[in-house]
């Protein structure tokens, strides 16, 4: 099966849409602290986690516009649920640079994942005296 390819435009037009849908679990995204499970499979859905995914991946690959054109939208419907979708559609794309046995891994032969990773590790190790 090919996936249909989206543009810019269409891929800030599917944010728009959801935007009424988001903003009904907005709520819920503060009394969990996550966001809800609703809005992630809204999101996974409609493709929007694979803005910026390189097609090598089975993505989109649009360009970091786009990103931010959706990422901006989808936080008119919930700042949580953007905020979690423009970290993952940025490390998606970050896979898009790995060896493509790396890619296999983790996409398989779709792209539907969702794709979380930890790019800069915080903190430092310091040796104490016995």
């Amino acid at each position: 099966m090919v996936k249909q390819r989206m543009t810019a435009k269409d891929a800030k037009a599917i944010a728009e849409s959801i935007v009424p849908e988001l903003q009904k679990h907005a709520h819920r995204a503060e009394e969990l602290r996550m966001v809800p499970r609703e809005s992630m499979e809204l999101v996974i859905k409609k493709g929007l986690l694979q803005t910026v995914q390189p097609a090598s991946c089975d993505g989109q690959e649009l360009n970091f516009r786009a990103h931010v054109d959706v990422v901006s939208t989808l936080a008119r419907g919930c700042a949580a649920t953007a905020w979690v979708v423009g970290v993952m559609q940025a490390h998606s794309w970050m896979f898009g640079h790995m060896p493509p046995q790396a890619q296999k891994d983790v996409y398989g032969s779709g792209g539907d994942q969702a794709v979380a990773a930890v790019i800069a590790p915080r903190g430092k190790a310091i040796r104490k005296a016995d």
